[in-house]
């Protein structure tokens, strides 16, 4: 149970920032990652970049018209790649990381393997908050997989309104997120 000022403070929160829309509409639209299908054997002196750099040209094929060939080039890092570049930077292990996040080996490992994985959204949040990242961090890592906070949705309202106020307790979260019946975090 939270603390009734604390609840009261993210009712207003909540009440301030929620747009009643299709919580799902930003998820439908948002653009799709993963597609091409992964070759299972890489070269053990490529590091992620280079591997998924190859792999991105392997599918642009001369089938694939010259301009989409030319902006599948030009693309962003994936969600796998920014993620590991913020790890390296926080100075925090891959092992640290996803125990913070509350997520097993298994999923980290995906990540690791298939730089085009795409997490779920709960996942990419977990992330971000082991990670301690700030709001403008987290929106940016979420569009790297193809997410967004929405203010059409309760679940992401309370997460932002930790996150504005650094709180990166899951257990303090989660609490918050039961008090509004919502989706909890792992743990």
């Amino acid at each position: 149970m939270i603390d009734r000022r604390i609840y009261e403070e993210l009712k207003a929160y909540i009440d301030s920032r929620y747009v009643p829309e299709n919580d799902m509409l930003m998820e439908c639209c948002a653009p799709l990652h993963g597609s091409f299908e992964a070759p299972r054997a890489t070269k053990p002196s490529m590091g992620r970049r280079q591997v998924f750099a190859s792999r991105m040209k392997e599918a642009a094929s001369e089938s694939v018209p010259e301009g989409l060939a030319v902006e599948i080039e030009k693309r962003d890092e994936s969600f796998a790649e920014a993620l590991f570049r913020e790890i390296d930077s926080r100075g925090m292990s891959d092992v640290q990381c996803y125990k913070k996040a509350h997520l097993d080996r298994k999923l980290f490992s995906k990540l690791r393997s298939d730089p085009g994985y795409r997490p779920s959204k709960i996942t990419a949040i977990a992330f971000a908050l082991a990670l301690e990242m700030n709001e403008e961090e987290t929106a940016q890592l979420l569009r790297k997989a193809g997410y967004a906070l929405s203010r059409s949705s309760v679940f992401d309202i309370v997460v932002e309104y930790h996150i504005r106020k650094r709180i990166y307790d899951f257990f303090r979260i989660n609490d918050a997120l039961l008090e509004f019946d919502q989706t909890l975090l792992p743990l």
